[in-house]
Protein backbone atom coordinates (compact mmCIF):
# COMPACT_ATOMS: atom_id res chain seq x y z
CA UNK A 1 0.00 0.00 0.00
CA UNK A 2 1.04 3.60 -0.62
CA UNK A 3 1.27 6.11 2.20
CA UNK A 4 -2.07 6.49 3.94
CA UNK A 5 -3.97 9.71 4.40
CA UNK A 6 -5.01 10.58 7.98
CA UNK A 7 -8.53 9.33 7.22
CA UNK A 8 -7.23 6.08 5.77
CA UNK A 9 -4.89 5.60 8.70
CA UNK A 10 -7.85 5.97 11.02
CA UNK A 11 -9.76 3.26 9.15
CA UNK A 12 -6.65 1.06 9.05
CA UNK A 13 -6.17 1.33 12.82
CA UNK A 14 -9.86 0.59 13.36
CA UNK A 15 -9.59 -2.58 11.26
CA UNK A 16 -6.54 -3.73 13.24
CA UNK A 17 -8.40 -3.20 16.52
CA UNK A 18 -11.38 -5.21 15.22
CA UNK A 19 -9.02 -8.01 14.23
CA UNK A 20 -7.34 -7.91 17.67
CA UNK A 21 -10.76 -8.17 19.34
CA UNK A 22 -11.62 -11.15 17.16
CA UNK A 23 -8.39 -12.89 18.14
CA UNK A 24 -9.17 -12.31 21.84
CA UNK A 25 -12.66 -13.78 21.41
CA UNK A 26 -11.20 -16.83 19.68
CA UNK A 27 -8.78 -17.26 22.59
CA UNK A 28 -11.79 -17.23 24.92
CA UNK A 29 -13.56 -19.73 22.61
CA UNK A 30 -16.31 -17.22 21.84
CA UNK A 31 -16.58 -17.75 18.09
CA UNK A 32 -19.98 -16.07 17.64
CA UNK A 33 -18.61 -12.79 19.01
CA UNK A 34 -15.33 -13.19 17.19
CA UNK A 35 -16.87 -13.70 13.75
CA UNK A 36 -18.58 -10.30 13.78
CA UNK A 37 -15.27 -8.60 14.48
CA UNK A 38 -13.55 -10.71 11.81
CA UNK A 39 -16.14 -9.68 9.23
CA UNK A 40 -15.96 -6.00 10.14
CA UNK A 41 -12.17 -6.02 9.96
CA UNK A 42 -12.27 -7.76 6.57
CA UNK A 43 -14.76 -5.21 5.22
CA UNK A 44 -12.71 -2.28 6.50
CA UNK A 45 -9.53 -3.51 4.82
CA UNK A 46 -11.46 -4.40 1.64
CA UNK A 47 -12.98 -0.91 1.40
CA UNK A 48 -9.44 0.53 1.64
CA UNK A 49 -8.21 -1.85 -1.07
CA UNK A 50 -5.83 -3.33 1.50
CA UNK A 51 -6.36 -6.75 -0.06
CA UNK A 52 -3.34 -8.50 1.49
CA UNK A 53 -4.52 -7.61 5.00
CA UNK A 54 -8.11 -8.61 4.18
CA UNK A 55 -6.88 -11.94 2.81
CA UNK A 56 -4.81 -12.58 5.93
CA UNK A 57 -7.83 -12.06 8.20
CA UNK A 58 -10.02 -14.23 5.94
CA UNK A 59 -7.50 -17.06 6.30
CA UNK A 60 -7.60 -16.76 10.10
CA UNK A 61 -11.40 -16.54 10.09
CA UNK A 62 -11.72 -19.67 7.91
CA UNK A 63 -9.33 -21.55 10.19
CA UNK A 64 -11.39 -20.60 13.25
CA UNK A 65 -14.69 -21.43 11.52
CA UNK A 66 -13.51 -24.89 10.57
CA UNK A 67 -12.44 -25.61 14.17
CA UNK A 68 -15.99 -24.72 15.23
CA UNK A 69 -17.42 -26.73 12.31
CA UNK A 70 -19.08 -23.57 11.02
CA UNK A 71 -18.66 -24.68 7.43
CA UNK A 72 -21.03 -22.15 5.88
CA UNK A 73 -19.14 -19.30 7.52
CA UNK A 74 -15.91 -20.67 6.06
CA UNK A 75 -17.57 -21.10 2.65
CA UNK A 76 -18.81 -17.49 2.54
CA UNK A 77 -15.41 -16.14 3.61
CA UNK A 78 -13.65 -18.16 0.91
CA UNK A 79 -16.12 -16.83 -1.66
CA UNK A 80 -15.05 -13.32 -0.59
CA UNK A 81 -11.39 -14.38 -0.84
CA UNK A 82 -12.02 -15.53 -4.42
CA UNK A 83 -13.35 -12.09 -5.28
CA UNK A 84 -10.18 -10.46 -3.87
CA UNK A 85 -8.01 -12.87 -5.87
CA UNK A 86 -9.86 -11.90 -9.08
CA UNK A 87 -9.32 -8.19 -8.39
CA UNK A 88 -5.60 -8.96 -8.17
CA UNK A 89 -5.82 -11.05 -11.37
CA UNK A 90 -4.98 -14.27 -9.50
CA UNK A 91 -7.43 -16.50 -11.32
CA UNK A 92 -5.89 -19.80 -10.16
CA UNK A 93 -6.11 -18.69 -6.53
CA UNK A 94 -9.71 -17.59 -7.05
CA UNK A 95 -10.54 -20.98 -8.54
CA UNK A 96 -9.06 -22.75 -5.48
CA UNK A 97 -11.16 -20.57 -3.18
CA UNK A 98 -14.36 -21.18 -5.14
CA UNK A 99 -13.80 -24.94 -5.07
CA UNK A 100 -13.11 -24.91 -1.33
CA UNK A 101 -16.19 -22.75 -0.77
CA UNK A 102 -18.37 -25.24 -2.67
CA UNK A 103 -16.94 -28.16 -0.68
CA UNK A 104 -17.66 -26.46 2.66
CA UNK A 105 -21.20 -25.62 1.59
CA UNK A 106 -21.70 -29.32 0.90
CA UNK A 107 -20.48 -30.16 4.44
CA UNK A 108 -23.35 -28.27 6.08
CA UNK A 109 -27.01 -28.28 5.04
CA UNK A 110 -29.69 -25.70 5.74
CA UNK A 111 -28.78 -22.53 3.87
CA UNK A 112 -30.07 -19.04 4.24
CA UNK A 113 -31.30 -17.52 0.95
CA UNK A 114 -28.16 -15.36 0.77
CA UNK A 115 -25.81 -18.30 1.30
CA UNK A 116 -27.73 -20.41 -1.17
CA UNK A 117 -27.16 -17.77 -3.87
CA UNK A 118 -23.46 -17.64 -2.98
CA UNK A 119 -23.12 -21.40 -3.36
CA UNK A 120 -24.85 -21.44 -6.74
CA UNK A 121 -22.79 -18.47 -7.94
CA UNK A 122 -19.61 -20.31 -6.92
CA UNK A 123 -20.77 -23.34 -8.92
CA UNK A 124 -20.95 -21.09 -12.00
CA UNK A 125 -17.90 -18.92 -11.36
CA UNK A 126 -15.49 -21.84 -10.90
CA UNK A 127 -15.96 -23.12 -14.51
CA UNK A 128 -15.63 -19.53 -15.74
CA UNK A 129 -12.24 -19.37 -13.97
CA UNK A 130 -11.21 -22.57 -15.77
CA UNK A 131 -12.21 -20.98 -19.08
CA UNK A 132 -10.26 -17.82 -18.24
CA UNK A 133 -7.23 -20.06 -17.69
CA UNK A 134 -7.66 -21.37 -21.25
CA UNK A 135 -9.12 -24.78 -20.38
CA UNK A 136 -12.14 -24.36 -22.62
CA UNK A 137 -13.22 -27.99 -23.06
CA UNK A 138 -12.68 -28.84 -19.41
CA UNK A 139 -14.56 -25.71 -18.32
CA UNK A 140 -17.58 -26.66 -20.45
CA UNK A 141 -17.73 -30.16 -18.96
CA UNK A 142 -17.16 -28.75 -15.47
CA UNK A 143 -20.09 -26.36 -15.89
CA UNK A 144 -22.37 -29.18 -17.02
CA UNK A 145 -21.42 -31.14 -13.88
CA UNK A 146 -21.92 -28.16 -11.58
CA UNK A 147 -25.23 -27.26 -13.22
CA UNK A 148 -26.63 -30.59 -12.05
CA UNK A 149 -26.06 -29.40 -8.45
CA UNK A 150 -28.34 -26.40 -8.96
CA UNK A 151 -32.06 -27.26 -8.67
CA UNK A 152 -34.00 -26.39 -11.83
CA UNK A 153 -36.26 -23.96 -10.00
CA UNK A 154 -33.22 -21.86 -9.08
CA UNK A 155 -31.56 -21.88 -12.50
CA UNK A 156 -34.07 -19.49 -14.04
CA UNK A 157 -33.54 -17.08 -11.13
CA UNK A 158 -29.76 -16.96 -11.56
CA UNK A 159 -28.63 -14.68 -14.42
CA UNK A 160 -25.09 -16.05 -14.03
CA UNK A 161 -26.39 -19.41 -15.33
CA UNK A 162 -27.59 -17.68 -18.51
CA UNK A 163 -24.21 -16.01 -18.91
CA UNK A 164 -22.35 -19.32 -18.51
CA UNK A 165 -24.61 -21.03 -21.04
CA UNK A 166 -24.15 -18.23 -23.54
CA UNK A 167 -20.37 -17.82 -23.18
CA UNK A 168 -19.75 -21.56 -23.36
CA UNK A 169 -21.95 -21.80 -26.47
CA UNK A 170 -19.76 -19.04 -27.90
CA UNK A 171 -16.63 -21.12 -27.30
CA UNK A 172 -18.27 -24.22 -28.78
CA UNK A 173 -19.80 -22.66 -31.91
CA UNK A 174 -17.46 -19.68 -32.43
CA UNK A 175 -20.55 -17.68 -33.48
CA UNK A 176 -20.63 -13.92 -33.00
CA UNK A 177 -24.38 -14.03 -32.17
CA UNK A 178 -23.69 -16.02 -29.01
CA UNK A 179 -20.93 -13.59 -28.07
CA UNK A 180 -23.25 -10.61 -28.47
CA UNK A 181 -25.84 -12.34 -26.30
CA UNK A 182 -23.19 -12.86 -23.59
CA UNK A 183 -22.37 -9.14 -23.66
CA UNK A 184 -26.06 -8.26 -23.25
CA UNK A 185 -26.46 -10.59 -20.27
CA UNK A 186 -23.32 -9.21 -18.62
CA UNK A 187 -24.75 -5.66 -18.60
CA UNK A 188 -27.63 -6.78 -16.37
CA UNK A 189 -25.62 -8.88 -13.92
CA UNK A 190 -25.08 -7.63 -10.37
CA UNK A 191 -21.59 -8.78 -9.50
CA UNK A 192 -18.76 -8.15 -7.10
CA UNK A 193 -15.79 -6.19 -8.44
CA UNK A 194 -13.56 -9.20 -9.03
CA UNK A 195 -16.37 -11.17 -10.66
CA UNK A 196 -16.99 -8.32 -13.09
CA UNK A 197 -13.30 -8.30 -14.00
CA UNK A 198 -13.38 -12.07 -14.60
CA UNK A 199 -16.42 -11.96 -16.87
CA UNK A 200 -15.19 -8.94 -18.83
CA UNK A 201 -11.84 -10.67 -19.39
CA UNK A 202 -13.64 -13.81 -20.51
CA UNK A 203 -15.75 -11.80 -22.98
CA UNK A 204 -12.53 -10.32 -24.34
CA UNK A 205 -10.95 -13.76 -24.70
CA UNK A 206 -14.07 -15.20 -26.35
CA UNK A 207 -14.25 -12.32 -28.82
CA UNK A 208 -10.64 -12.83 -29.86
CA UNK A 209 -11.24 -16.59 -30.06
CA UNK A 210 -14.29 -16.16 -32.29
CA UNK A 211 -12.57 -13.70 -34.64
CA UNK A 212 -9.35 -15.70 -34.96
CA UNK A 213 -9.11 -18.33 -37.68
CA UNK A 214 -6.53 -21.07 -38.20
CA UNK A 215 -5.28 -21.11 -41.78
CA UNK A 216 -3.46 -23.97 -43.47
CA UNK A 217 -1.54 -24.07 -46.74
CA UNK A 218 -0.14 -27.05 -48.63
CA UNK A 219 2.78 -26.61 -51.01
CA UNK A 220 1.28 -29.15 -53.45
CA UNK A 221 -2.10 -29.39 -55.13
CA UNK A 222 -1.91 -33.18 -55.18
CA UNK A 223 -0.02 -35.46 -52.80
CA UNK A 224 1.02 -38.92 -53.95
CA UNK A 225 2.44 -41.72 -51.87
CA UNK A 226 6.20 -41.23 -51.78
CA UNK A 227 5.98 -37.45 -52.02
CA UNK A 228 7.53 -35.04 -49.56
CA UNK A 229 5.29 -32.06 -48.83
CA UNK A 230 4.85 -29.23 -46.34
CA UNK A 231 1.79 -27.98 -44.48
CA UNK A 232 1.98 -24.47 -43.02
CA UNK A 233 -0.24 -23.44 -40.11
CA UNK A 234 -0.83 -19.81 -39.15
CA UNK A 235 -3.34 -17.68 -37.23
CA UNK A 236 -5.40 -14.95 -38.89
CA UNK A 237 -6.38 -12.68 -36.04
CA UNK A 238 -7.39 -9.04 -35.53
CA UNK A 239 -4.86 -8.84 -32.69
CA UNK A 240 -1.35 -10.09 -32.11
CA UNK A 241 -1.47 -13.62 -30.73
CA UNK A 242 1.64 -15.46 -29.60
CA UNK A 243 1.80 -19.22 -30.12
CA UNK A 244 3.52 -20.65 -27.05
CA UNK A 245 3.52 -24.36 -27.84
CA UNK A 246 1.72 -27.03 -29.82
CA UNK A 247 0.80 -30.69 -29.66
CA UNK A 248 0.16 -32.68 -32.83
CA UNK A 249 -1.45 -36.04 -33.40
CA UNK A 250 -1.42 -37.43 -36.94
CA UNK A 251 -1.75 -40.62 -39.01
CA UNK A 252 1.62 -42.29 -38.51
CA UNK A 253 0.64 -45.15 -40.80
CA UNK A 254 0.37 -42.85 -43.81
CA UNK A 255 2.55 -39.90 -42.80
CA UNK A 256 6.06 -39.46 -41.44
CA UNK A 257 7.06 -36.11 -39.92
CA UNK A 258 10.58 -35.33 -41.14
CA UNK A 259 11.32 -32.00 -39.47
CA UNK A 260 11.10 -30.43 -36.03
CA UNK A 261 8.50 -27.69 -36.56
CA UNK A 262 9.55 -24.41 -34.96
CA UNK A 263 7.48 -21.59 -33.53
CA UNK A 264 8.67 -18.24 -34.85
CA UNK A 265 7.13 -14.83 -34.38
CA UNK A 266 4.94 -13.76 -37.31
CA UNK A 267 5.79 -16.91 -39.27
CA UNK A 268 3.70 -20.01 -39.98
CA UNK A 269 4.58 -23.30 -38.31
CA UNK A 270 5.88 -25.56 -41.07
CA UNK A 271 5.23 -29.31 -40.85
CA UNK A 272 7.17 -31.36 -43.42
CA UNK A 273 5.92 -34.88 -44.11
CA UNK A 274 6.71 -37.87 -46.27
CA UNK A 275 3.55 -39.48 -47.58
CA UNK A 276 4.06 -43.20 -47.05
CA UNK A 277 0.81 -44.88 -48.05
CA UNK A 278 -2.21 -43.84 -50.07
CA UNK A 279 -5.52 -43.10 -48.35
CA UNK A 280 -7.20 -40.55 -46.12
CA UNK A 281 -4.53 -39.32 -43.69
CA UNK A 282 -5.55 -37.57 -40.48
CA UNK A 283 -3.70 -34.38 -39.62
CA UNK A 284 -4.63 -33.45 -36.08
CA UNK A 285 -5.90 -32.66 -33.73
CA UNK A 286 -3.30 -29.91 -33.65
CA UNK A 287 -3.60 -28.14 -30.30
CA UNK A 288 -2.10 -24.66 -30.15
CA UNK A 289 -1.57 -22.95 -26.81
CA UNK A 290 -1.71 -19.23 -27.49
CA UNK A 291 -1.33 -16.06 -25.49
CA UNK A 292 -2.92 -12.64 -25.86
CA UNK A 293 -3.67 -9.93 -23.32
CA UNK A 294 -1.61 -11.87 -20.75
CA UNK A 295 -4.09 -14.75 -20.98
CA UNK A 296 -3.41 -18.22 -22.39
CA UNK A 297 -6.06 -20.08 -24.36
CA UNK A 298 -6.23 -22.96 -26.85
CA UNK A 299 -6.98 -23.36 -30.54
CA UNK A 300 -7.75 -26.71 -32.13
CA UNK A 301 -7.36 -27.69 -35.79
CA UNK A 302 -7.64 -30.90 -37.75
CA UNK A 303 -8.04 -31.92 -41.36
CA UNK A 304 -7.95 -34.92 -43.68
CA UNK A 305 -5.25 -35.13 -46.33
CA UNK A 306 -6.02 -37.20 -49.42
CA UNK A 307 -2.90 -39.21 -50.27
CA UNK A 308 -3.13 -40.47 -53.84
CA UNK A 309 -1.35 -43.63 -54.91
CA UNK A 310 2.21 -42.99 -56.03
CA UNK A 311 3.17 -44.16 -59.52
CA UNK A 312 5.23 -47.32 -59.62
CA UNK A 313 8.15 -47.63 -62.03
CA UNK A 314 9.29 -51.17 -62.70
CA UNK A 315 12.84 -51.91 -63.71
CA UNK A 316 13.76 -55.26 -65.29
CA UNK A 317 17.31 -56.37 -64.53
CA UNK A 318 18.19 -59.23 -66.91
CA UNK A 319 21.01 -60.19 -69.29
CA UNK A 320 20.21 -58.72 -72.66
CA UNK A 321 22.31 -61.43 -74.40
CA UNK A 322 22.68 -65.07 -73.35
CA UNK A 323 25.18 -67.51 -74.89
CA UNK A 324 24.48 -71.23 -74.45
CA UNK A 325 25.19 -74.58 -76.06
CA UNK A 326 22.64 -76.61 -77.93
CA UNK A 327 20.96 -79.13 -75.65
CA UNK A 328 21.91 -77.34 -72.44
CA UNK A 329 19.32 -76.75 -69.73
CA UNK A 330 19.72 -73.64 -67.63
CA UNK A 331 17.81 -71.35 -65.26
CA UNK A 332 17.01 -67.97 -66.71
CA UNK A 333 16.83 -65.54 -63.74
CA UNK A 334 15.88 -61.87 -63.78
CA UNK A 335 14.95 -59.33 -61.13
CA UNK A 336 12.12 -56.83 -61.15
CA UNK A 337 12.49 -53.77 -58.89
CA UNK A 338 9.89 -51.11 -58.23
CA UNK A 339 11.85 -47.85 -58.46
CA UNK A 340 8.75 -45.69 -58.30
CA UNK A 341 6.82 -44.10 -55.41
CA UNK A 342 3.75 -46.29 -55.45
CA UNK A 343 2.62 -49.88 -55.28
CA UNK A 344 2.18 -52.07 -58.37
CA UNK A 345 -0.50 -54.75 -58.05
CA UNK A 346 -1.65 -57.81 -60.00
CA UNK A 347 1.66 -58.28 -61.78
CA UNK A 348 1.69 -60.78 -64.65
CA UNK A 349 5.20 -61.65 -65.86
CA UNK A 350 5.37 -63.47 -69.20
CA UNK A 351 8.47 -64.88 -70.90
CA UNK A 352 7.95 -65.25 -74.63
CA UNK A 353 10.57 -67.43 -76.34
CA UNK A 354 10.64 -69.18 -79.74
CA UNK A 355 10.10 -72.94 -79.97
CA UNK A 356 13.87 -73.44 -80.24
CA UNK A 357 14.11 -72.30 -76.62
CA UNK A 358 11.87 -74.50 -74.49
CA UNK A 359 10.39 -73.77 -71.04
CA UNK A 360 10.92 -77.14 -69.38
CA UNK A 361 9.06 -76.56 -66.07
CA UNK A 362 6.01 -74.50 -65.27
CA UNK A 363 4.28 -72.11 -67.65
CA UNK A 364 5.43 -69.04 -69.49
CA UNK A 365 3.46 -66.74 -67.11
CA UNK A 366 4.03 -66.04 -63.42
CA UNK A 367 1.90 -63.95 -61.08
CA UNK A 368 2.77 -61.58 -58.25
CA UNK A 369 0.02 -59.83 -56.31
CA UNK A 370 1.94 -56.78 -55.15
CA UNK A 371 5.29 -55.04 -55.39
CA UNK A 372 5.66 -52.00 -53.17
CA UNK A 373 7.94 -49.07 -53.76
CA UNK A 374 11.65 -50.07 -53.58
CA UNK A 375 10.81 -53.78 -53.29
CA UNK A 376 12.22 -56.36 -55.70
CA UNK A 377 11.45 -59.92 -56.75
CA UNK A 378 13.50 -62.54 -58.63
CA UNK A 379 11.76 -64.70 -61.24
CA UNK A 380 13.23 -67.97 -62.51
CA UNK A 381 12.29 -69.81 -65.71
CA UNK A 382 13.94 -73.24 -66.35
CA UNK A 383 14.89 -73.33 -70.08
CA UNK A 384 16.60 -75.67 -72.55
CA UNK A 385 18.27 -74.75 -75.85
CA UNK A 386 16.84 -77.14 -78.49
CA UNK A 387 18.54 -75.92 -81.68
CA UNK A 388 21.52 -73.74 -82.48
CA UNK A 389 20.91 -70.27 -83.84
CA UNK A 390 20.19 -66.70 -82.81
CA UNK A 391 16.80 -66.08 -81.28
CA UNK A 392 14.89 -63.24 -79.70
CA UNK A 393 12.79 -63.51 -76.56
CA UNK A 394 10.78 -61.00 -74.60
CA UNK A 395 9.92 -60.35 -70.98
CA UNK A 396 6.47 -58.81 -70.77
CA UNK A 397 5.16 -57.35 -67.53
CA UNK A 398 1.65 -56.10 -67.04
CA UNK A 399 0.53 -54.56 -63.76
CA UNK A 400 -2.03 -52.22 -62.27
CA UNK A 401 -1.82 -49.00 -60.25
CA UNK A 402 -4.43 -48.97 -57.47
CA UNK A 403 -6.67 -45.91 -57.58
CA UNK A 404 -8.81 -46.42 -54.48
CA UNK A 405 -12.27 -47.85 -54.02
CA UNK A 406 -14.03 -45.45 -56.38
CA UNK A 407 -11.67 -45.80 -59.34
CA UNK A 408 -10.59 -48.63 -61.57
CA UNK A 409 -6.89 -49.55 -61.48
CA UNK A 410 -4.71 -48.13 -64.23
CA UNK A 411 -3.11 -50.84 -66.41
CA UNK A 412 0.55 -50.56 -67.47
CA UNK A 413 2.82 -52.77 -69.60
CA UNK A 414 6.61 -53.05 -69.67
CA UNK A 415 8.70 -55.00 -72.25
CA UNK A 416 12.35 -56.06 -72.35
CA UNK A 417 14.00 -57.89 -75.25
CA UNK A 418 16.45 -60.79 -74.63
CA UNK A 419 18.81 -62.18 -77.30
CA UNK A 420 19.67 -65.90 -77.14
CA UNK A 421 22.70 -67.26 -79.01
CA UNK A 422 22.80 -71.07 -79.19
CA UNK A 423 25.90 -72.81 -80.52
Amino acid sequence: MSKLTPEQQKKYDKALKLYAKAEKMIAKQKFDKAKDNFKKAINEFYSMQAYAQAQKIINKFVESALIEKEYQEAAVALYQAANIALIENKVKKALENYKSSINFFIEQSGFSKKNEDIKYNALCLSPLCEAALGKFEYAIDYFKTNLNQIPRRFRIKLPIVDFCTSIFNTLITKKIENLNNSKTILKDLKLLEGETILLENLISIAELYVKTKIESRLNKEKIEAGDSFSLNISLNSPENIEILKYYLDYDTQRLELTNVPKISENKPIEFIFDAKVQGKAKFGPLLLTCKAKEIEFPFKYQSILNILPGRPRLQIDAQSEINIFEGDAFDFDFEITNRGKGEAINLAVTLEVPEEIMIIAGTKEKKLYSLNSQENYIFTFPLQAIKSGAYEGKILISFEIPRGISSKPEEIEEVKTINFKVT
